[in-house]
């Protein structure tokens, strides 16, 4: 399954975006990404950390800035044109989102989430409260 790890980029903690993975229960047979730092980096330290290695695909955000325009934003503002196709692109090639991410949820993500949701891919969020309850339950059992 091609899954996209996302999420808000001052996110630094591996061992979260690393549960997040393996609490979403996809198969990850290639992982996707933007190549932003955060979660999507440290999605792809995991994916070469695997036995074997699991296969990246990054969708570069500079060569869709480059295209479109880094300045242009979608109405509203909240995010850049160049982002928005980058996340549609993503959308489109992957089968499923794991985004790890505060709450409220970041104008990226949030649009990333949207995406997927009109596409009826399949989608895992993990939050602060979310990765607790996780370490709480394994700590119970």
């Amino acid at each position: 399954m091609k899954v996209i790890v996302s999420g808000s980029r001052d996110i630094r903690d591996a061992r979260w975006v690393y549960r997040a993975i393996e609490q979403s229960r996809f198969r990850v047979s290639e992982l996707v990404c933007g190549g932003a730092v955060g979660p999507e980096s440290l999605g792809h330290h995991w994916a070469l950390q695997q036995n074997p290695p699991v296969p990246v695909r990054e969708f570069d955000y500079d060569a869709f800035a480059e295209r479109y325009g880094e300045d242009q934003r979608l109405p509203g503002g909240n995010i850049s044109i160049a982002l928005a196709r980058r996340n549609q692109a993503m959308a489109e090639y992957a089968d499923a989102l794991v985004a790890v991410t505060y709450d409220p949820v970041t104008p990226g993500t949030l649009d990333l989430l949207e995406r997927m949701r009109a596409l009826a891919k399949l989608i895992y969020v993990s939050t602060p409260r979310t990765y607790r309850e996780v370490e709480l339950a394994g700590r119970i059992l």
